[in-house]
């Protein structure tokens, strides 16, 4: 099992740069090497990290996100926890949907593209977590 766990600010030059070190160690470290599942690991954690500090932090520099990865058992699981209020069940039931038409609108397409990539996502107030088999 192999697992990396990173605080960082709130802002998306700390996610840029968080994204690239988590990125060197996937492929480096822990010998996934597909460039598809590269590609999708990279993407979900942009997309995760950058909610997090847009939407959950709302750009507060000084509020952290916690970001957690774990890779065991041919599966990746990717934990973003910020300081936001979360999402209340109702405000994400409107973007918990599988109708793929929704991808051209403006907000709120995350989840549905993390589950086309093949994450299975969920998400309890502040934290979300993102789970794929590699």
């Amino acid at each position: 099992m192999f697992s990396y766990i990173v605080e960082l600010k709130s802002t998306f030059e700390s996610v840029d740069t968080t994204v690239r070190n988590m990125m060197d160690i996937i492929s480096n470290q822990w010998g996934i090497q597909s460039s598809n599942k590269i590609f999708s690991l990279n993407l979900v954690l942009r997309e995760l990290l950058n909610n997090a500090v847009e939407h959950g932090n709302r750009m507060v520099e000084e509020k952290k996100v916690v970001c957690k990865i774990v890779y065991c058992s041919k599966e990746v699981c990717i934990e973003v926890t910020d300081e936001g209020e979360g999402f209340s069940p109702s405000e994400l039931k409107k973007y918990d949907t599988n109708d793929y038409a929704d991808i051209f609108r403006e907000r709120g397409r995350g989840l549905l593209i993390m589950r086309g990539m093949g994450f299975d996502v969920s998400v309890n107030k502040n934290h979300v977590t993102a789970k794929m088999n590699i």
